[in-house]
């Protein structure tokens, strides 16, 4: 049951990786948003008047922060449950400073807050497992 706790683990935070990267880096390239067909004036409730600023975060704080976290689990390194929960608590506070910041719902919102529980949920299970 630990092995398929991992490799959820490690599957789920190389797609958050992967999908953070992509999208942190859109909308660094375009900061109007463009590029992933969205428009500043989703931000007006916001601080920001473009996406730089959060795009750079998306990329940092989500995508490399996932990747680094998801070969530490690979590496079966001693802190790599509790990054785990914390990459899930990062996430769910990613999304809802989005959904408070955007004032418009998006399905990718709840799969991206969804997946930040299910990261609590399996660095929680992983860490249990160490306890034994």
């Amino acid at each position: 049951m630990q092995k398929i706790i991992k490799i959820s683990a490690v599957v789920l935070l190389l797609f958050t990786s992967v999908s953070a990267l992509f999208g942190g880096s859109m909308l660094v390239a375009d900061p109007t948003g463009a590029l992933l067909e969205m428009t500043p004036a989703v931000l007006k409730a916001g601080p920001f008047r473009d996406f730089f600023i959060p795009g750079i975060a998306l990329f940092t704080l989500v995508g490399v922060s996932s990747l680094v976290i998801a070969v530490l689990v690979i590496k079966n390194r001693h802190l790599a449950p509790l990054l785990v929960i914390f990459q899930g608590i990062i996430l769910v506070i990613w999304i809802t400073i989005q959904v408070m910041v955007i004032v418009e719902f998006n399905a990718l919102q709840f799969v991206y807050s969804s997946l930040g529980i299910l990261f609590i949920f399996l660095g929680s299970s992983m860490s249990r497992s160490l306890m034994k």
